[in-house]
């Protein structure tokens, strides 16, 4: 997700909890200074359901790819299309335009107990995977 030929600095990093049926998600940047003490956080309403065909559908890609033990460029799309679905479902538009806008080197994940089942490195933002 983050783009290495850039001489970032610091982190972005995304907080992720399960909320009320629904997910909250924070994304800010954190550089030398530490942390932030106001995270802005916005509300994303899920389809579970859906949610739970996707991260069957990349379970079924990846076991075919162990299997080969390569991945082929049909698993591969697979994978994107896929990841492409998870990151509209579960990352809310002012979180997308600062993951897009960031020149930090380094993404920092940090995900509660109720969604660690979501292949949150998978999420892929139409040029690469998180």
């Amino acid at each position: 997700m983050i783009d290495t030929e850039k001489p970032g600095s610091g982190e972005i990093v995304l907080e992720a909890s399960r909320e009320n049926g629904g997910v909250k998600i924070c994304v800010y940047e954190r550089g030398e200074g530490g942390e932030r003490t106001l995270r802005p956080y916005e509300n994303v309403a899920v389809d579970w359901p859906q949610i739970d065909v996707i991260r069957h559908e990349i379970i079924t890609l990846l076991n075919r790819a162990n299997r080969r033990a390569k991945v082929t460029a049909e698993i591969l799309d697979g994978l994107k299309r896929s990841g492409q679905v998870l990151f509209d479902l579960l990352i809310p538009s002012k979180a997308r335009e600062k993951i897009s806008a960031t020149d930090a080197r380094h993404l920092v994940l940090y995900v509660d107990d109720k969604l660690v089942h979501i292949p949150w490195e998978l999420l892929f933002d139409g040029k690469q995977f998180f």
